[in-house]
């Protein structure tokens, strides 16, 4: 025909032979394969460290953002005691009563979501001899649901003490401790512990002058760890004294 010879094509019979072999594709390189694996590992690891971003900016704003409880002595209040037969066979046998004011405040950036409760403890010690307890009184401790950057005063129970004229100034040491457990708004759950001691000389000077007394901290963790008050929690993460 003369559009077969116009393109340079011959006449004849088209038909497929199954006999000749056909070539496959070739085999990818096998850095393209190993790319090829490396890339959902890759999108892996990207979604691995956007997710711990993302935890770690919300801890960051948690820690940040939310109330946090400090206390500090407002006061220890004094006052005479009648002395119990029991305590009379000493001649001239002093008591006292006395109750620790303590100013809890907020000093975080976010209010307490629920009014924190928890203990308090008021024992007297013969010296630093802690297993050696005089006396001990016990009560119950609640704080309203703190404002950011508002305080509240509380008091420990009231607490009698002894003492005979024998007694040198640094025979008898009362120990204040408490607990206050509460809730930020995060849902968190936290303890704050309190611990403050005062020797009953001094407490019954500055009964007579008027005159401010002096508080110290308690002396380290460990003696509240290893001779906790009645029914203080034995928990490593509780009790740590600032």
């Amino acid at each position: 025909m003369p559009w077969r010879r116009f393109f340079g094509l011959k006449g004849g019979i088209w038909y497929y032979d199954s006999a000749i072999p056909r070539k496959t594709a070739d085999r990818p390189h096998n850095l393209t394969l190993l790319l090829g694996l490396l890339s959902p590992l890759l999108a892996l690891v990207a979604t691995s460290i956007s997710l711990v971003s993302l935890r770690t900016s919300r801890e960051a704003l948690e820690i940040g953002q939310r109330a946090y409880l400090a206390t500090e002595v407002a006061d220890i209040v004094s006052d005479p005691s009648a002395v119990p037969p029991e305590f009379t066979s000493a001649p001239n046998t002093k008591g006292l009563n006395v109750r620790l004011k303590l100013t809890v405040k907020n000093e975080g950036n976010t209010p307490m979501a629920a009014p924190g409760s928890g203990s308090q403890f008021v024992e007297t010690f013969k010296h630093f001899e802690w297993s050696h307890v005089l006396s001990s009184t016990a009560s119950s401790a609640y704080v309203s649901a703190l404002s950011p950057h508002s305080e509240v005063t509380i008091e420990t129970p009231p607490h009698d003490i002894f003492t005979k004229p024998s007694d040198g100034p640094y025979d008898q040491l009362v120990r204040f401790t408490g607990l206050l457990q509460w809730q930020d708004v995060f849902g968190e759950k936290h303890t704050e512990t309190w611990c403050y001691t005062a020797w009953v000389s001094d407490i019954e000077k500055a009964a007579n002058t008027g005159k401010p007394l002096p508080t110290g901290l308690c002396e380290g963790y460990l003696s509240l760890e290893e001779n906790p008050p009645r029914g203080f929690p034995h928990d490593p993460h509780i009790g740590k004294i600032r």
